[in-house]
């Protein structure tokens, strides 16, 4: 009866996560479509709406799809990208500001979903995390930081906040 009863708060609590803050229902990310920009490798422009994967989708940080999904309108027919396919994409949040987004490989995870916050002779990445940890608090969250030069194909580690 207890190990129910924990699985229901847990749930509950997933649940209850899931609907706000950053990611929920209302989030400036929530799981729908945003008006943006799809650049592929192929230097091909989509403009449209576009919906990707995020952090929200796993806790571990690591992605559930290999693909991101382009609509020429809202209700039009879907397209679907493998990332690796993908040179950048810039979508407008429920909050109205912009952002741009590209998949560079890391070391361990593989193509790896990465904010651009700056652009220059040297490129400055981010990548929000979050995940449950056995020690006080249980849930934890920050942003760890890359940097690569333009011409560079490795992505260097700058920190973790």
């Amino acid at each position: 009866m207890k190990k129910l009863l924990l699985l229901i708060v847990l749930i509950l609590s997933n649940y209850a996560f899931s609907q706000n803050g950053l990611f929920g229902k209302d989030g400036a990310f929530s799981d729908k479509w945003h008006k943006g920009k799809l650049v592929l490798k192929s230097k091909d422009t989509l403009v449209g709406f576009v919906k990707f994967d995020d952090a929200s989708k796993d806790l571990t940080g690591f992605s559930l799809s290999n693909k991101v999904k382009f609509r020429a309108t809202e209700n039009g027919k879907k397209q679907k990208f493998k990332k690796k396919k993908v040179d950048y994409f810039v979508v407008t949040n429920n909050s109205g500001k912009t952002h741009k987004y590209t998949y560079l490989k890391v070391k361990v995870e593989g193509y790896k979903l990465l904010k651009i916050e700056a652009e220059g002779k040297l490129n400055l990445y981010t990548d929000e995390y979050a995940y449950w940890s056995n020690e006080t608090p249980n849930y934890k969250s920050g942003t760890t930081a890359y940097v690569k030069k333009p011409d560079e194909k490795k992505i260097n580690y700058l920190l973790r906040v």
